[in-house]
């Protein structure tokens, strides 16, 4: 409530001398009234973009140490009608492998990788100094808890990648990778927005993507993506974020899950774009 609208109505009040009692209780009534769609920092606006290249700075770095000890179990290889001509530098013995972070640290990441056949690698890379964060109003009518559309977000890490075992012969020192957190909530950080995962391998010898799930914490009640916020995305289809959401079709046997959020710690406003 904005304090120019509280002083109209005391002025109301007085002017037909209503008593101080009666004051008091319009005032408390008024107090408690939900604050303007203005007062709101983190909502976004009706048709908001953006896509900005910034550091990572320590609360970034944090959120992502939270995302990396949350990330599920199960992993999936990106495959599609032509994948024996597209997937390279990985054997195609498993479209489903089991994940565990080896490197618990918040920048160094070593993922394990073990395939239903018992074939094991690790990935290991840096999460880099900077970092692209993107976001759009796909416009489904969605709104966040405080109001505002619910934003589609990408937070974008890339750099060098090297592997191990299955992986071995496809990493050389070209090969590099994307990491690309997907979620659904407003302007505003909060690692709670964040549900799925897709990391890229691209290099002279590679080409190969993994997708997955981020767990909710052990705290948070409900089920992760249902109803309209359940999406599935093509992992090689996000090239830069320009597509977006990318194409909504399964995924082999596995969906990519997200369910959105509002914010409850806004510290960080990131720019917004509203077209």
């Amino acid at each position: 409530m904005k304090m120019s609208t509280v002083i109209d109505m005391i002025s109301i009040l007085m002017r037909y001398r209503i008593s101080y009692v009666a004051l008091l209780l319009a005032l408390a009534i008024l107090m408690t009234l939900p604050a303007t769609a203005d007062a709101c920092a983190c909502c976004a606006e009706r048709g908001t973009w953006f896509q900005e290249t910034a550091r990572a700075d320590p609360e970034v770095l944090a959120i992502v140490g939270d995302l990396g000890g949350r990330l599920d179990q199960i992993a999936s290889l990106y495959l599609n009608a032509t994948a024996p001509e597209e997937v390279k530098g990985i054997s195609l013995a498993s479209e489903t492998f089991i994940l565990r972070r080896l490197r618990p640290h918040t920048r160094e990441w070593k993922l394990e990788f073990t395939d239903q056949r018992g074939g094991r690698g690790t990935l290991t890379f840096t999460i880099p100094d900077t970092a692209v964060f993107f976001g759009t109003d796909p416009r489904d009518g969605q709104q966040g808890g405080a109001g505002g559309p619910l934003l589609y977000k990408e937070w974008r890490f890339e750099g060098s990648v090297s592997g191990t075992g299955i992986f071995k012969g496809g990493t050389t020192a070209k090969t590099k990778f994307r990491l690309v957190f997907q979620g659904r909530g407003n302007m505003c950080r909060n690692a709670d927005d964040f549900r799925t995962w897709v990391l890229q391998v691209r290099g002279p010898r590679a080409e190969y993507a993994f997708y997955g799930s981020i767990n909710p914490r052990a705290n948070q009640t409900g089920q992760v993506g249902t109803g309209s916020n359940t999406f599935s995305y093509d992992a090689l289809d996000l090239e830069f974020g320009t597509q977006g959401l990318g194409r909504i079709e399964p995924l082999n046997s596995w969906r990519a899950l997200i369910r959105g959020r509002s914010a409850i710690r806004c510290d960080n406003i990131q720019k917004r774009i509203a077209l």
